[in-house]
């Protein structure tokens, strides 16, 4: 997940510039990925990427196991964990959750055990749902979706929904929602 609009800039280590010339890969300094292999061009006018030096490495924080262990949740670890009607709703990003500065959007796991749902769910702003086991069925307006592990659905801004476990083991699905 990226947080507001500027994802950054990525700092490819020396080695990853030489991986990326084996598969016919060059980063620009734009940020564009250009993929020669598959008859891609680079743009006119456009530079590659200088390959990262010794100095630019230096500059780099350095985290302590600590500090890095603090933005991380692992997957056993119910740190705001709310148990709602039978499932479970799990902050990991936002307000409530253990990473609590500022992204602009939140992200919830949600693990609901066979036959249970989250009903009349209604949000104003953008959201998307990623599965990551189970099967998902959601109710949006006068539709039903189902979504597998591994699917992704982007929910109309504003509508009613309700998600439901439509599988017969647990589904446990990730739901990210933005302006906050």
């Amino acid at each position: 997940m990226l947080g507001q609009d500027d994802p950054g800039k990525v700092l490819w280590a020396p080695d990853v510039f030489e991986m990326a010339k084996d598969y016919g890969l060059v980063l620009l300094e734009n940020g564009m990925l250009v993929d020669i292999m598959k008859g891609e061009t680079v743009p006119e006018g456009a530079r590659a990427m200088p390959v990262t030096s010794a100095a630019q490495i230096a500059k780099l924080n350095r985290f302590t196991k600590e500090q890095l262990r603090a933005c991380c949740i692992l997957a056993d670890e119910n740190v705001g964990a709310v148990n709602n009607n039978g499932y479970a709703k799990r902050p990991l990003i936002g307000p409530e959750a253990k990473l609590n500065w500022q992204h602009g959007f939140r992200m919830d796991e949600f693990i609901l055990p066979a036959g249970r749902k989250c009903e009349g769910i209604d949000y104003a702003g953008a959201e998307v749902v990623f599965v990551h086991r189970g099967q998902l069925s959601i109710h949006v307006g006068q539709e039903n979706w189902i979504l597998n592990a591994g699917d992704t659905a982007t929910l109309p801004k504003g509508a009613s929904r309700t998600y439901s476990n439509s599988s017969e083991g647990t589904v446990s699905f990730l739901r990210v929602r933005g302006d906050i």
